[in-house]
């Protein structure tokens, strides 16, 4: 048999092939959807996903019930005859393939698996039992479907952290970013998955640093430590991702603000303490922050106090006005407290004759580490050339 000949039966087999698959699609026309049925189900949801407010109501009134419906058009698929036939249509002249795919219709299950999960996510808590379906659907190929999925798990809440939890440690940088996301949204009740967030902050794909960095300062005070242990790590990764969320001006804090105020006033030193140190640390909460360390000052544990006057002093000339007490902290019965009041002093008001002349007095403390730290205070504006110390 010649070459042309070869051809021309290959020719005639494929269209007789594509004949045949349009004949099955002729077949397997869609017919219009019986009340109750999956298809009108399907229907209700491609409604809703274009935005129709009246199918979305339709869907929300099902509820739980729309559930396994709606997970067996999560799973949609195209027949494979149809997706042959569109993989052949280029080859084919193009009045061929107009009339072919008019025929067999086009390829609708990425849609249909689209408008699913959106429908998942109308429901809301009452599709609980689908959110492990929807967190392997986070694995989708198609991108949209993803983010289908992510929406609809935070819609879900609390029920669907777990699953969003185990898909942090997936291989794909998409899923892991797509569940801090959905994590971030949950909010304070997601903080189980904290532990696998701050161990994503040393992740290798940046858009996944960043998120989860962002989603740790959404869950309440427990994401905000997770962040703050990161940002102090010398060696640790993770560390310039925390510290660039945690100088975030708006960064958003959920209620950690009230557990941090609650814990600063709490009967342990330690927990007061490291209250203060997240509040500095945190450029969002600079204003509370100000407030606690202002009654700081006067708490009883020394190493509190310290810590009060330097998130005070990091504060700069804005927060001159606590110049008067930080005076009075020069006379204070601990070295380390009286040593941070001075360099906080030169920190804040370095011009205040008064300042200045409570520094050149603290030049003669007892202890080496005060006079040094009132020197720096005072040359650091270079208006007094001192001797070094005999």
């Amino acid at each position: 048999m010649s070459k042309i000949a070869k051809r021309n039966l290959g020719l005639a087999l494929g269209l007789a092939a594509l004949a045949l698959a349009a004949l099955f699609g002729w077949l397997a026309r869609p017919t219009p959807p019986r009340r109750g049925s999956l298809a009108e189900l399907r229907e209700l949801c491609a409604r809703a996903y274009a935005a129709d407010t009246n199918a979305a109501f339709a869907l929300q009134v099902r509820g739980s019930n729309a559930v396994p419906g709606l997970l067996v058009l999560l799973h949609a698929r195209d027949p494979w005859w149809r997706e042959k036939i569109w993989q052949w249509l280029p080859k084919l002249p193009l009045r061929w393939s107009v009339r072919i795919a008019q025929r067999v219709g086009s390829p609708t299950a990425t849609l249909t698996r689209e408008a699913a999960a959106r429908g998942l996510g109308l429901l809301g808590t009452n599709a609980a039992a689908a959110a492990p379906e929807l967190a392997r659907a986070l694995r989708d190929p198609q991108g949209r479907i993803r983010q289908e999925a992510a929406l609809a798990l935070l819609r879900i809440g609390p029920a669907a952290v777990p699953h969003l939890t185990d898909a942090l440690r997936d291989g794909s940088p998409q899923v892991r970013q797509a569940a801090a996301f959905a994590l971030g949204e949950i909010g304070p009740a997601a903080r189980a998955a904290v532990p696998m967030l701050a161990h994503r902050l040393g992740d290798g794909d940046e858009w996944v640093r960043r998120t989860c960095a962002g989603t740790l300062a959404r869950l309440g005070l427990d994401g905000l430590l997770a962040l703050m242990d990161a940002a102090a790590k010398p060696l640790d990764p993770a560390r310039e991702t925390a510290q660039k969320v945690l100088a975030e001006p708006f960064l958003p804090t959920g209620d950690a603000e009230l557990e941090l105020r609650n814990m600063a006033t709490n009967a342990d030193a330690a927990l007061r303490l490291r209250a203060l140190e997240t509040l500095a640390a945190v450029r969002a909460l600079q204003p509370t922050a100000i407030n606690v360390a202002y009654h700081a000052l006067k708490d009883p544990d020394a190493a509190v106090r310290a810590s009060a006057i330097r998130c005070l002093g990091n504060l700069g000339p804005s927060v001159s006005g606590a110049a008067p007490l930080l005076q009075e902290l020069l006379g204070d019965p601990e070295a380390s407290v009286r040593a941070q009041a001075a360099r906080a002093l030169g920190q804040i008001a370095p011009d205040d004759p008064n300042v200045r002349a409570s520094l050149t007095s603290a030049l003669e403390d007892a202890d080496f580490n005060v006079r040094t730290a009132a020197r720096e205070a005072l040359q650091a504006k270079r208006r007094v050339v001192l001797e070094p110390f005999p």
